[in-house]
């Protein structure tokens, strides 16, 4: 007489095995990606003021420092003749040792309030970005 086979049989517990572990590290893959940023872009808040004076808002932008005013610029690349759009940024609620990581012509994420602020000196500069925090893209 021939033996009966177990319930389950070796090939089918190892399966089974694999199943779970698949699931489980599709389970911790997926809740453990990095959150995702919501932001906007230099071109954005200048074109559309009116939706983002006096409230707080990330901007993506690369870091630019022009005539000792600290800005950003568009990522767009610009259309010969046609300069960027440009963003004055306010650094005064970083320490000094912050500061000192800003590189001119790195794209960052800078976090902050936008104000409305119109100066004779630099007219084409009324939107100023009071940066919080910044962070390298």
């Amino acid at each position: 007489m021939a033996k009966k086979g177990s319930r389950f049989d070796t090939r089918t517990l190892l399966i089974i095995l694999l199943v779970i572990v698949i699931i489980g590290a599709g389970y911790i893959v997926i809740t453990n990606l990095p959150e995702e940023l919501d932001y906007t872009t230099v071109d954005d808040v200048i074109t559309n003021k009116q939706n983002y004076v006096n409230k707080n808002v990330t901007v993506k932008g690369i870091y630019n420092f022009d005539f000792n005013i600290p800005n950003i610029v568009s990522t767009n690349t610009p259309v010969e003749g046609i300069e960027p759009y440009t963003l004055k940024l306010d650094l005064s609620l970083l320490d000094i040792n912050e500061t000192d990581d800003l590189r001119v012509g790195i794209l960052y994420f800078f976090t902050g309030k936008i104000i409305d602020e119109k100066l004779p000196s630099t007219p084409d500069l009324d939107l100023v970005l009071i940066v919080e925090k910044f962070e390298e893209t």
